[in-house]
């Protein structure tokens, strides 16, 4: 045994002897490898192995250690160039970077590189997975698990840890996924913002200066503002309305499925669908059902009219005053315009058009009839909104004061009737007349420019008997 062991260490010492004669220096074996002697020629470095045989030919200004960066693999310098070499001698990387990182400082089977201030990667195998071309390179999972952020200049872009550009370097901001919609990040591009989603697809064009909330306004929408106009997206980055809008409304605040649209200083309604159902064009909207369950009141240069739920102008604006259904009749609504008074009914016909100072109520005097007044003068309407006794007389009693079916005219201190059909049955021609009946059945005693007389049942008038 001892003869042998004597053997082995004077045949490696033949080796290095030999070796001394080529190299211009030869170091311990096992320094860096358990077989291997460094070795250096013309100040290049290399390695040969215990039997003398050159693995690794002197061509290296520096060999790091085995280990220092991977088990099997050492750090390699030629013209301040990083490379590897691996256990068998073979350049595994070649030394063209300016830097190398450690493995699994970005992912565990990869490490940066760097030439001429450019990163990249290359994997465990050696491979340049991601070539030297970005001027920064974040973290994985930063945005996403398997993606990283990358910069060329001042632009953001992504990465996949298969190390395919996912999304180009074109952005001067990438977001979070997440913080808008889980499956979308915000980008931003010359101050213009849109999204990307997480297949590195650009679902929303950076064309908005701002970008809401979804769910703030309609849960599958978000606002969006272009040159001080507002619209909206939907989440399937459809622009569903134009950024066309200076102030928008809450969706319910007038009907469930309406929102309001302000347009300079002009009213309007879209719908849940992105549709304008009603273009922007009054000053004040009400509420649906003030009025009527359907319509909602609009004002336009202090003039008011009427909607309905299907964005319809029903009546125009055009009055000054509207007042309640059922104030007068219960399918009408009084109406004034210019200080006249008259009526529309809930289709938005007007059933009597403004034309009196004043209106009674129907059933006043007749069940179908109202009073109206125009320049002091009385007269009738019917409940079809036809003008049955034209404005004339200056007092109008009550039917059946006199006979059941006549009512008492005044018309410049003169006195006669009408009927409940709306004709004048005595003409206003006498000072008096009193009751049918007080002198004589069937008869009213009138008198004319101090005549005595009656009248009969016809309004015929008869000389005193």
């Amino acid at each position: 045994m001892k003869y042998i062991v004597t053997t082995v260490f004077f045949t490696m010492a033949v080796v290095l002897v030999n070796a001394q004669t080529k190299y211009e220096n030869v170091g311990m074996i096992g320094e860096y490898k358990a077989d291997w002697a460094l070795v250096t020629l013309n100040n290049k470095l290399g390695f040969i192995n215990e039997q003398g045989k050159e693995i690794v030919k002197p061509t290296y200004d520096k060999i790091g250690q085995f280990g220092d960066y991977k088990a099997e693999w050492a750090l390699v310098i030629l013209d301040k160039k990083l490379g590897f070499i691996d256990e068998q001698g073979k350049e595994v990387v070649k030394p063209i970077y300016d830097f190398i990182g450690q493995f699994g400082e970005f992912k565990a089977d990869w490490t940066s590189v760097q030439i001429s201030k450019k990163l990249g990667f290359i994997n465990d195998k050696g491979e340049e997975v991601v070539k030297p071309i970005y001027d920064f390179i974040g973290q994985f999972g930063e945005f996403k698990a398997d993606w990283t952020s990358v910069q060329i200049g001042k632009k953001l872009g992504l990465i996949n840890d298969k190390g395919e550009e996912v999304v180009k370097p074109i952005y001067d901001f990438i977001g979070q996924f997440g913080e808008f919609k889980a499956d979308w990040t915000l980008v931003e591009l010359d101050k213009k913002r849109g999204f990307i989603n997480v297949k590195g697809e650009e679902v929303v064009k950076p064309s908005y200066d701002i970008i809401g909330q979804f769910g703030e306004i309609k849960a599958d929408w978000t606002l969006v503002e272009r040159n001080k106009k507002l619209g909206f997206i939907n989440d399937k980055g459809e622009e569903v309305v134009k950024p066309y809008y200076d102030i928008i409304g809450q969706f319910g605040e007038y009907k469930a499925d309406w929102i309001s649209v302000w347009l300079g200083s002009k009213l309007g309604f879209i719908n849940d669908n992105g549709v304008e159902v009603l273009k922007p064009s009054y000053d004040i909207i009400g509420q649906f059902g003030e009025y009527k369950a359907d319509w909602c009141v609009v004002e336009l240069g202090s003039k008011l009219g009427f909607i309905n739920d299907k964005g319809v102008e029903v009546v125009k604006p055009i009055y000054d005053k509207i007042g309640q259904f059922s104030e007068y009749k219960a399918e009408w609504l009084l109406t004034e315009l210019g200080n006249k008074l008259g009526f529309i009914n809930n289709k938005g016909e007007e059933v009597v058009k403004p034309t009196y100072n004043k209106i009674g109520q129907f059933g006043e005097f007749q069940a179908e009839w109202a009073l109206v007044e125009l320049d002091n003068k009385l007269g009738f309407i019917n409940e079809q909104g036809q003008e049955i006794i034209i404005p004339t007389y200056d007092k109008i009693k009550q039917f059946g004061e006199y006979k059941a079916d006549w009512a008492l005219v005044h018309l410049d201190n003169k006195l006669g009737f009408i009927n409940n059909l709306g004709k004048e049955v005595v003409t206003p021609t006498y000072d008096t007349i009193e009751q049918f009946g007080e002198i004589e059945a069937d008869y009213a005693a009138v008198t004319l420019k101090g005549i005595k007389g009656f009248i009969d049942l016809n309004g015929k008038f008869i000389a005193k008997k």
